[in-house]
């Protein structure tokens, strides 16, 4: 039943105008800004921050994994949020603060977990997980998402994930993290990273049995 309702939201919401115009040819901040200019009533911040989750960021990184990861490191992903806001025309209402950037490979995956402020809205990120294996040429780009419909459901995690053609997928159900300051706070984390290392794992023999 849940997992039915959140796949026709995403249905519902992969019709609206602002994303369908993202297919368009040209950079992915550029596409943004046509849909901008196209649109009568202005881009909201979750407009702004679900197309950088899910469509601006997720075609960087699998047009190019390893660039991309190398780029949004340090302070880098704070910097491409800017490059797009600007883009677009939209007031940054983040500071640096609020990113956070965090090598978690393991077992010859390389991970790199951008963690994004506070989502306000379902299918907003908590986390990205950008995941690499450089031995067989497989890329996987993960996330977790806010979960939370009025009447329906009360807040919680959801991991899903994008593959490179644009497929939206939901894998399993997460869990709200402790403060960061919180004890327990380093030990759900990697139990996340844990969860999505194995759906990493499992994308890659199926990769490798491809010419």
């Amino acid at each position: 039943m849940r997992k039915g309702f959140i796949l026709l939201l995403l249905l519902a919401l992969a019709a609206m105008p602002c994303l369908a115009a993202a297919e368009e040819a040209g950079t992915a901040e550029t596409q943004a800004a046509e849909v901008q200019a196209a649109e009568s009533e202005p881009l909201t911040l979750f407009d702004a921050r679900y197309y950088f989750e899910h469509r601006l960021l997720q075609r960087l990184f699998y047009a190019a994994p390893e660039e991309t990861m190398a780029e949004l490191s340090g302070g880098g992903l704070y910097g491409r949020w800017n490059t797009y806001v600007t883009e677009i025309g939209f007031a940054v209402t983040y500071d640096a603060g609020q990113f956070e950037t965090r090598d978690m490979s393991r077992d010859g995956i390389r991970v790199l977990m951008l963690s994004m402020p506070e989502p306000e809205k379902t299918l907003l990120c908590y986390r990205i997980y950008l995941c690499w294996d450089a031995g067989t040429g497989t890329a996987g780009y993960y996330t977790a998402e806010y979960d939370k419909v009025e009447g329906f459901f009360d807040e919680g995690c959801l991991i899903c994930g994008w593959t490179a053609d644009g497929a939206h997928h939901y894998y399993l159900e997460g869990s709200i993290m402790p403060d960061s300051r919180d004890p327990e706070y380093e030990k759900a984390l990697s139990a996340e990273a844990d969860a999505v290392l194995e759906l990493m794992r499992k994308s890659i023999p199926a990769a490798e049995g491809k010419d």
